[in-house]
């Protein structure tokens, strides 16, 4: 981050008349916040923190009115000893000033460095090394020195064999800078728009899935433009407002659970969105088939509407199901392409069964005819279309041969037999005869169907 804090308001006295807290520069380009004062004489006060970096080029005079030479290099060796001590320090400012006068950052006294350690959560490298392990890179873009920077990655275990700054960001021109940002994994000394680019740049050129974990007013630009924002609960509210991700425990290893989670939540509803494409594919090509060549409805509309209803059933539990180890590795990026390739291959290919079955009716039974059994046909075609849909969840669900290379976990099986229960009693039930209007199969059909 490039400024350590949020602007507050001061504490209201006897000769102050209004309070407010000033931004100074544009939010996509601000180095520091101050709080800023008015008295009752007309004379105004603010005070600022901020990156030391940027606050230099706005100070006139250390302390009482000492010029920055008179000890400036002495402040610079500290500043690289707190640097190398893994210490963040945070430059103070304020001035006085004519209420009139609107031009504020210029002309300031330095009062002094605030020192800071934070070093980082012993789980965070073992987070980034879970991460990467499931494809997902780890960037560090910051307003700190290099130095810093390099130093907590090395702690973490994120890899700085490439790393760039800011300001050797901007002498570059965008096929470079684009080729830099796919390269380098440390940023340092960025500016709140220089975040910016860094993101758009992996969005486009790199064509990644972009979460960015920030907490402070300068990674608000970077977050918003994010395919995913995160922040903190203890964040500025700017950052949890452009926020879609806020972590309420301290700890990184959430943004694993959350990868691992969003996987399998992903894979599973792929999986419904395949088994009712295919499905219902497969069903309107047998109804067409079997109309051509019966000449009459092979279901009856009450059949059909009773039949997807209990599918629809049976699908219920997919969400508790589980993914491939394989598929779970690495997140999963969404392909609308897939979706036809399976409709016109799965489509046809379920419908064969059905039709394997209207040939046996045909052959066996002699269903050709209104007048030969058409209602014992609607029983038959009713038990075996839902025999066959609930064995599409087990066939679609994974890439392995069912039931011997994966099993589906044991609410999507308890509801596969359950429906299949379900759908071979209910034409013997009186609910058939009186709600469908029509006769149960026999016995040896429903075996028939079994094999």
């Amino acid at each position: 981050m490039l400024f350590n804090g949020e602007s507050g308001t001061t504490k209201k006295t006897a000769n102050i008349r209004e309070d407010r807290t000033t931004p100074l520069l544009e939010l996509r380009n601000i180095c520091f916040m101050g709080t800023s004062g008015l008295s009752g004489s007309g004379t105004a006060l603010m005070v600022s923190t901020g990156a030391k970096t940027y606050m230099s080029t706005m100070f006139s005079t250390i302390g009482k009115n000492k010029q920055p030479d008179t000890f400036g290099k002495s402040v610079r060796n500290i500043s690289y000893w707190l640097i190398a001590w893994c210490l963040c320090g945070v430059a103070g400012i304020y001035r006085y000033w004519p209420s009139k006068q609107r031009k504020m950052e210029s002309n300031m006294v330095f009062l002094g460095i605030l020192t800071f350690y934070d070093p980082p959560k012993s789980s965070a490298k073992e987070a980034f090394r879970r991460l990467a392990e499931k494809g997902v890179e780890a960037k560090v873009l910051t307003g700190d020195s290099l130095s810093l920077a390099i130093r907590v990655c090395k702690e973490v275990g994120i890899r700085t064999t490439y790393a760039s700054t800011g300001p050797d960001l901007e002498l570059l021109d965008p096929s470079t800078f684009h080729e830099t940002v796919q390269r380098a994994t440390v940023f340092a000394r960025l500016t709140p728009t220089q975040k910016l680019r860094v993101v758009q740049s992996l969005q486009t050129a790199g064509d990644h899935v972009v979460g960015f974990l920030g907490d402070g007013v300068n990674d608000s630009p970077a977050m918003d433009a994010a395919d995913v924002g995160i922040s903190v609960d203890s964040g500025v509210s700017v950052a949890k407002d452009l926020a879609d991700i806020i972590l309420l425990e301290k700890d990184l290893n959430v943004l694993v659970s959350g990868v691992e989670r969003g996987t399998i939540t992903y894979g599973n509803t792929m999986k419904y969105i395949k088994l009712s494409v295919v499905a219902n594919v497969g069903s309107i090509v047998s109804l067409l088939i079997a109309v051509v060549l019966l000449g009459y409805e092979p279901l009856t509309a009450r059949q059909l509407v009773v039949q997807n209803f209990l599918y629809n059933v049976g699908q219920i539990p997919i969400p508790w199901d589980t993914v491939e180890e394989d598929y779970a590795k690495f997140p999963q990026r969404r392909s609308s392409k897939s979706i036809p390739m399976l409709m016109l291959w799965n489509g046809p290919v379920c419908s064969m069964f059905d039709i394997g079955c209207l040939v046996f009716f045909w052959c066996y039974y002699e269903v050709y005819h209104p007048s030969s059994g058409d209602k014992l046909y609607h029983s038959g075609w009713f038990v075996e279309g839902l025999l066959m849909q609930t064995l599409i969840i087990h066939m679609i669900r994974t890439e392995k041969i069912p039931f011997i290379q994966e099993v589906a976990s044991w609410p999507v099986i308890c509801s596969t037999v359950l429906i299949s229960a379900v759908g071979i009693a209910l034409p013997f039930t009186p609910i058939w005869k009186d709600f469908v209007l029509d006769v149960p199969p026999e016995i040896p059909m429903i075996m028939n169907i079994l094999e």
